[in-house]
């Protein structure tokens, strides 16, 4: 599959996500209350690749939700007024962006454990509409690919700036399944390294150098699969371009 960048077409700023991802991983690996985090990397269960790779599959999801909020699929437009401003004074990731991370307490966690909530309604099958959010089906749950995240304890100020650098991506990207394909090429030229006994986890070039943010416009046929096991489906750009996007993700039920 070749691909050629066009102005519509643009692959995420690598730098700003490789920055979320590294405040998401050393938020998790720090956490005084993640002991179980920490002994499953101790004991050599968890290695440092894997923790990237459910990193990385975390921040897909921050970016398909905020990406869904800023083209209107969340919260849901069917829901009623009052479950629509529920998701947006509690659970939207956009009014973070209006947050000052340095003001939080270290101590305040909600904001992690209410993307949780979103996340798994998004990945049921309910048809409540209670917190704003569709119910797409079980394809998006995040236990199976995040198992080693969904338990840990994650500080407000670390979800806070995330999603700020992540929303500048957003903002200045558009989101499609060849960009999500390129933007994965470009992370596979970090490597993550864990260091347990500092709690502390940094990306760093394969080559040395500072990453670089063009990949070659070669896709091999196993990377694709590994994406589209280990993120969201593209499917979900292509709904979100549909004149109703929540109609078009359970179809892919």
């Amino acid at each position: 599959m070749m691909m050629t960048p066009t102005a519509e077409t643009t692959i995420p700023h690598a730098q700003h996500v490789g920055h979320a991802l590294t405040v998401l991983g050393n938020g998790c690996v720090a956490h005084p209350h993640n002991h179980a985090l920490r002994a499953t990397l101790d004991a050599g269960r968890l290695d440092a690749a894997e923790y990237y790779a459910q990193l990385t599959r975390l921040v897909s999801r921050l970016l398909f939700v905020l990406t869904a909020e800023a083209q209107g699929v969340l919260p849901s437009p069917p829901a009623s007024a009052a479950a629509r401003q529920r998701y947006l004074r509690s659970y939207s990731l956009g009014r973070l962006q209006h947050l000052a991370a340095h003001r939080r307490s270290p101590r305040a966690t909600g904001l992690y454990r209410n993307l949780w909530a979103v996340l798994e309604h998004l990945g049921s099958d309910s048809g409540d509409l209670t917190l704003g959010v569709p119910a797409l089906g079980d394809f998006l749950q995040p236990a199976p690919v995040l198992p080693d995240l969904m338990d840990c304890v994650l500080a407000d100020q670390h979800i806070i700036a995330a999603v700020q650098t992540l929303a500048r991506t957003t903002s200045a990207a558009r989101l499609d399944g060849e960009s999500l394909v390129r933007l994965h090429l470009t992370l596979q030229q970090w490597q993550p390294v864990l260091h347990v006994d500092t709690r502390s986890f940094e990306l760093v070039s394969t080559a040395g150098q500072p990453a670089q943010t063009t990949p070659s416009p070669v896709v091999a046929p196993a990377l694709v699969i590994r994406l589209l096991e280990s993120t969201l489906d593209p499917v979900l750009d292509n709904a979100l371009a549909q004149a109703d996007p929540e109609a078009a993700l359970r179809s892919r039920r």
